[in-house]
């Protein structure tokens, strides 16, 4: 071999070397990362909160964000349900979701509540805890601004609704932002146990400020500095065959038991003793699925060695203690063959045997209950400790709570914080403020800015004006059903004068009246002396004479203009022509609020002679108060006047136009308002026979409709509206016109009482 050979081969035999070196070196280091996972996760985090120190510029050692705190710039943590994230954006994603939920029960003031499980969790299934020394000053995870925005909406909420006593609000608050999702004018179940906790009867308060007694606002108290109350919840999953004992957004608890301490872990075991859970003597099992709960409960887990109890787990769980440096013997978590197991290493045998004196299983996910979860082997587990009558945990926040009140090994004597007596209330000073005297139909009466007015267009009614009218319409309604009349209008007179046919809108003005205690003098033009030629305003002359009020109906388009100018009583126009029908648009919207809550945001959908529909026409404009879309389904023949579409497309109003009611109408309707097809208003009668039955609304129809839409018609109907929806629960005519007596009711007393 030549030296040029020589000195190539030993060039190569050491690049062979070194890279064998290097291939094992990498090996071995490989090797003890996967042996100290966790010690690399700790040396690296070492590292960036060092390169933090040193260049702060690159790296934030804390980012505050919609309230919560993100740490470590690797791995980003939600601190206020402790999820963890790889990514910013996988973050910044979750916290857009409103995760803050906070329920006040208020009368002057607001008292909070703090739960001791992550949010995902029905509140109702979680553990409560307060004291006095956080009821006003602090709120986990909410700054002072938005405490003070809670408190002060609560009082606003409380003014505005008038409410004396107790009532509840769920907020949402999120970037200094509040918003109300609920509000109910009743105690929550917290209520008592605040009551209790803070020993002032609030329920005696409340039931005196009800009764108008004198009351003392907020006595003061004398509560010990160490004292904290807790709410455990009760399950009865032993007496529910097959269900699986974990918790999830739907409600499983049925009871609760509340208990104090000197701490919260001292108050949380005596209530869950309370619930009839037995503390473990000597041996726990541990089943924890993700790697978060593992890091998260290893601290209580090293507690527990400590203390001295026998540790079992689970093989995942088993082999991360080990690693960690705790002893622990490994159970095999029901095994295909229970027959080969050997029972010092059988789960089964263990809960079957009253061996295990308390269960902590972690499940890694619980966001569905699919039906294939119960065939899992975690779900078996957890339903044999059940069935075993063996204590099981299924949340780290319980688990590492109890634990860590397990190692404070309190002794449970009585003392002065297990106990409370109810503050004396004083009474004999009413700082309560009076409440302010409501106002009554006789008000509304007296004030009524319709009094004396003619009725004669929707155009001449303010927005306000028809609020007072549906607001006077309720109070008609309740009138009605407790005592079947009221005496508003005793004495008075209404002249009906209708010379068109007229079912509803005749009878329903004829109750109103009559059901006010009023009486009424009926005309039509075939008993009239129209048949003689006598004129329509000689008419209208003769009836002020012997009424206090004028409705009429007839089908000259002018004929309330005439009417206004030739009578001194107030005229109400019960429709003239095809222009206008008010008091139908009046109930109209009155069914729409009584029926879907609100008229503001709905799609309404006309369908029908839109041509000749003269209630049509009213409740177009009526519906310029609104926030509405309105969609028109109607033959061009029968197309809604050029002039009413052109004001809908100005307001922003207009949606979808067709000839026909289409699926894709229907599936957006909130309120399919249908329309008879008027044979009286055609010149042309061939005409009408080639349009009436275009437009038919049958159950077919509505199988494209929203379950919680309602389909309107003034009535009568011919072919247009099938018989067999009368049946479907969405069908509101019929109720319809009674809430259009109770709106006639209210018209007449806003314009006739004196």
């Amino acid at each position: 071999m030549t030296p040029e050979q020589q000195d190539a081969y030993d060039a190569a035999h050491e690049l062979t070397f070194r890279t064998r070196k290097a291939e094992n070196a990498a090996k071995d280091y490989q090797k003890q990362m996967a042996e100290n996972r966790d010690q690399y996760m700790a040396d690296s985090h070492e590292r960036v909160k060092r390169s933090r120190a040193t260049n702060p510029d690159k790296h934030r050692a804390t980012a505050i964000k919609n309230g919560k705190k993100i740490i470590d710039a690797k791995k980003f943590h939600c601190s206020d349900c402790d999820h963890s994230f790889q990514r910013q954006k996988h973050l910044d994603r979750h916290l857009k979701t409103p995760m803050h939920l906070r329920n006040a029960d208020a009368s002057q003031e607001t008292i909070q509540k703090y739960n001791c499980e992550l949010c995902r969790y029905h509140s109702g299934d979680k553990t409560l805890y307060t004291n006095h020394l956080n009821t006003k000053k602090h709120i986990d995870n909410l700054e002072a601004d938005t405490v003070r925005k809670l408190e002060d909406a609560t009082r606003k909420i409380g003014d505005a609704l008038n409410v004396t006593g107790p009532y509840n609000i769920q907020f949402i608050a999120k970037d200094n932002e509040i918003k109300v999702i609920e509000c109910n004018v009743r105690a929550s179940r917290s209520f008592p146990f605040v009551s209790k906790v803070m020993g002032v009867d609030l329920i005696e308060m409340a039931t005196k400020a009800m009764a108008g007694l004198p009351v003392r606002e907020y006595p003061p108290v004398n509560l010990p500095p160490d004292y904290v109350a807790v709410k455990v919840p009760q399950f009865s999953f032993s007496r529910l065959s097959g269900a699986d004992p974990v918790m999830g957004v739907e409600m499983a608890s049925t009871g609760e038991v509340a208990c104090f301490g000197r701490t919260k872990y001292e108050a949380y075991i005596k209530g869950l003793i309370s619930t009839g859970f037995k503390l473990p003597k000597k041996n726990i099992l541990l089943s924890v699925g993700s790697f978060k709960d593992k890091m998260e409960i290893l601290p209580s887990v090293e507690k527990l060695h400590k203390l001295g109890y026998k540790i079992f787990a689970t093989a995942g769980t088993a082999d991360f203690l080990e690693e960690h440096g705790i002893p622990v013997q490994f159970l095999e978590a029901l095994g295909t063959d229970q027959g080969q197991q050997r029972e010092e290493y059988s789960l089964t045998h263990a809960l079957a045997n009253n061996l295990i004196g308390l269960y902590i299983n972690l499940p890694s996910s619980n966001k569905f209950r699919r039906p294939a979860n119960y065939m899992s082997k975690g779900y078996r587990t957890r339903r044999m400790a059940v069935d075993y009558q063996t204590p099981l945990v299924t949340n780290v926040k319980n688990a590492k709570i109890l634990i860590e009140a397990i190692a404070r090994n309190y002794d449970f004597s009585i003392s002065r914080v297990d106990y409370q007596d109810f503050t004396e209330i004083a009474t004999t000073s009413a700082a309560l403020p009076q409440p302010q005297a409501s106002v009554t139909l006789s008000d509304l009466l007296q004030d009524s800015p319709f009094k004396g007015r003619d009725i004669l267009s929707v155009k001449q009614i303010s927005k306000d004006e028809l609020h007072l009218l549906f607001t006077v319409a309720a109070e008609m309604r309740l009138g009605v059903e407790r005592g079947g009349a009221l005496d508003i209008l005793r004495g008075r007179v209404l002249c009906l004068m209708f010379y068109e046919p007229s079912t509803r809108t005749s009878c329903s003005f004829d109750a109103a009246m009559k059901r006010l205690g009023g009486q009424t003098v009926v005309t039509s033009e075939a008993h009239s002396s129209t048949q003689k030629g006598e004129s329509l305003e000689d008419t209208i002359r003769t009836l002020d004479q012997y009424g206090d009020g004028i409705v009429l109906r007839h089908p000259d388009a002018d004929s309330v203009d005439i009417a206004a100018k030739a009578a001194d009583r107030p005229i109400i126009n019960a429709g003239n022509g095809s222009r206008e029908h008010p008091t139908q648009a009046f109930l109209d919207l009155f069914t729409m609020r009584e029926e879907l809550g609100t008229v503001n945001g709905l799609t309404i959908t006309f369908t029908g002679d839109l041509k000749y529909g003269r209630t049509v026409h009213s409740l177009c404009e009526v519906l310029r108060h609104y926030n509405v879309t309105i969609q028109l389904a109607a033959p061009a023949a029968l197309a809604l006047p050029s002039k009413i579409r052109e004001s809908l497309k100005a307001r922003g109003q207009l949606g979808a136009i067709s000839d026909r009611l289409t699926p894709e109408m229907v599936a957006r309707t909130d309120v399919l308002y249908c329309t008879r097809v008027q044979k009286e208003r055609f010149e042309d009668l061939d005409e009408y026979e080639n349009v009436k039955d275009e437009m038919v609304v049958s159950a077919k129809t509505l199988r494209d409709a929203k379950q919680n839409m309602i389909v309107m018609h003034p009535l009568p109907r011919n072919m247009e509206l099938a018989k067999e929806v009368d049946d479907d629960p969405r069908a509101a005519y019929f109720r319809q016109m009674r809430y259009g007596m109770f709106v006639r009711m209210a018209l007449l007393a806003l314009v006739m009482a004196s």
